[in-house]
């Protein structure tokens, strides 16, 4: 959200002003500048659009596999990375992005029409282009069934994964309670994932799921995202020993769990010992 500055009575943008009780900017908004109140805020929308640094416009759905953006006067793609959270890496932009305006065909990735956008990623674009970008935010509690211990742990589970859906509420949430539909949700969505949440049992040895024989093991999960090519702006991989350094697999080679969740995500969480209530054990 944005900072309330309580000695003016504004909330403060790196480039505007708000006045909350007058729904009123300080200044102009430039993609506004063909209606017929050239300071209102959200596009005159407020339920499907959000401006919360004053450029950058959200417009549209919320719940859509992909968020679109529309630029304003001196907005640029880095600047666009910065705000949704993904690599402002030109090659992992032309993964990530695509445009929807005259320099575009249709929703086409950024990288078909060569170096004329993603290769500056600080060039100013023109007011009112727009973009979409990843807004599939996976959720899966893999905590379902088993004994008295690990439904009592499932119930850790379930109310980590409330709280995690509520704080996303921006993203179209997809949540799954299988090992299969976790790796199939992420083939399904493939180049649309924000960002990932999962609950499960876990190991040393990579494996992920429950007592009940739903179960796989997690470099199958780190491989699914990393074929987006390009990363994930956040995973919390809850399981016990996600982080830690172990196997790939009962019998394979020596490998380093966090390292793995970090090729795929900006921000990763993991735990390299025991997750009780949160806390880390092996930390």
């Amino acid at each position: 959200g944005m900072l309330y500055d309580g000695s003016i009575g504004w909330y403060v943008t790196p480039n505007r002003l708000y006045r909350a009780p007058l729904a009123y900017w300080n200044r102009v908004d430039p993609a506004m500048a063909d209606g017929l109140n050239w300071y209102v805020p959200f596009a005159g929308n407020p339920i499907n659009s959000t401006d919360p640094t004053g450029m950058w416009k959200q417009v549209g759905s919320k719940s859509a596999n992909r968020a679109t953006w529309k630029s304003e006067e001196g907005d640029t793609l880095a600047g666009l990375a910065k705000k949704v959270e993904l690599s402002t890496d030109v090659t992992e932009i032309n993964h990530w992005l695509k445009g929807k305006g005259p320099f575009f065909k249709g929703s086409q990735d950024v990288a078909a029409v060569g170096s004329l956008i993603a290769s500056d990623t600080t060039r100013k674009l023109c007011p009112g282009e727009e973009f979409t970008v990843p807004n599939v935010y996976i959720a899966a509690n893999l905590l379902q069934g088993g004994g008295i211990y690990h439904q009592m742990v499932g119930i850790g589970g379930a109310v980590g994964m409330a709280g995690a859906n509520l704080g996303h509420g921006d993203k179209k949430i997809v949540e799954v309670k299988t090992f299969g539909d976790l790796l199939n949700v992420i083939k399904a969505n493939q180049n649309d994932i924000w960002g990932a949440v999962i609950y499960g049992h876990g190991n040393t040895q990579g494996y992920l799921g429950n007592d009940l024989g739903n179960f796989g093991y997690q470099d199958k999960v780190v491989d699914a995202f990393a074929a987006q090519q390009f990363k994930l702006a956040m995973v919390e991989a809850m399981q016990c020993d996600s982080f830690s350094a172990g196997t790939k697999e009962p019998g394979g080679p020596a490998i380093d769990w966090e390292a793995e969740w970090k090729k795929v995500a900006i921000k990763a969480k993991g735990y390299k010992g025991l997750n009780v209530l949160g806390f880390d054990l092996g930390s």
